[in-house]
Order: structure tokens, then C-alpha cells, then sequence
């Protein structure tokens, strides 16, 4: 799959309480992931996955103090 994030489309992003869980969780359902890994930034954790249709979505953990902004 192309680099997703410099492609223009739709990414929806939920955050949750642990990446860390939430891709195990994910994983365990059959979910494919595009990060091995979760990616990190200054102000969160988050790993990327495709649904049957080929749409991106992220799973999102803001850093302490942080959250998704609306």
C-alpha cells in the first residue's frame, strides 16, 4: 500500500486508552495493521489498519496531557 498519510483521503482516528492493547486486541480479530509497531510522535501513540474496503483508520494514544483534538 501506498504511504497513506501523503495520499489525500479520509483517515478516521480513534483514541483509545493503550494502542499497546487495542492492537493485540485488533490483531486477535483478524485486523491487519500497516505498523508493525505503534508510530510515536511528541504527542501520542498510534498504529494505522486498513478495513476490507481499503480505508485507513488509525487507533490513537495521546501522551499525558494530551487528547484528540476536536
Amino acid at each position: 500500500m501506498e504511504d497513506y498519510s501523503r495520499v489525500a483521503r479520509s483517515v478516521f482516528v480513534f483514541e483509545v486508552p493503550s494502542v499497546d492493547e487495542a492492537m493485540n486486541d485488533l490483531r486477535a480479530r483478524g485486523v491487519r495493521f500497516l505498523h508493525e509497531r505503534p508510530a510515536e510522535n511528541d504527542s501520542s501513540r498510534y498504529a494505522a489498519f486498513v478495513d476490507p474496503f481499503g480505508n485507513v483508520h488509525e487507533i490513537y494514544e495521546p501522551r499525558s496531557g494530551g487528547t484528540v483534538r476536536q
